[in-house]
């Protein structure tokens, strides 16, 4: 009898909603990885472009479901992907002279990747990913184990899955 009160209670559960911040990581994801094809066929290395979209289509689809550990891989990702655009205008224009144009098309293409970290980084993404404490709702939390399947609060001691 114990059981079936607990289905019942977590079929009456409403599942958590995605809030505006997660969609907008999505949708500037998006379009970083839109520019990035286009960029791959003029360029025809399709082959880069499509890796491109594989790597980000799995840590968006991990980030959209609440992973905590997605998180992290995006926030690494895209620092790196930043970095590996501010090289493409730096490291030429060492040698050749600084150039404008490319500085504003670098730009263009890494604002997406700009705005994808500031969706990530805001409260209701944290809150959405479980990594506010439900006790005390503070944001000073630990993993509790390597992959993030439990986290614990700096604050209260709390662990929640």
């Amino acid at each position: 009898m114990e059981n079936t009160n607990e289905i019942q209670r977590q079929i009456a559960t409403p599942k958590k909603k995605m809030p505006g911040s997660v969609i907008g990581v999505i949708a500037s994801a998006s379009v970083f990885l839109a520019l990035n094809v286009i960029a791959g066929i003029l360029a025809n290395n399709i082959i880069s472009a499509f890796v491109t979209v594989l790597i980000w289509g799995l840590i968006l689809f991990f980030f959209a479901r609440g992973g905590r550990l997605s998180r992290w891989l995006l926030t690494i990702y895209s620092l790196l992907t930043i970095g590996g655009l501010a090289a493409a205008v730096i490291v030429p224009s060492i040698s050749k002279g600084f150039n404008f144009v490319n500085l504003l098309v670098i730009l263009v293409v890494s604002s997406p990747v700009m705005a994808t970290l500031a969706f990530a980084y805001k409260k209701s993404a944290r809150q959405y990913a479980g990594l506010y404490c439900p006790a005390c709702g503070s944001a000073k939390v630990r993993s509790g184990d390597i992959m993030y399947r439990e986290v614990v609060c700096k604050e209260c001691g709390g662990r929640w899955k």
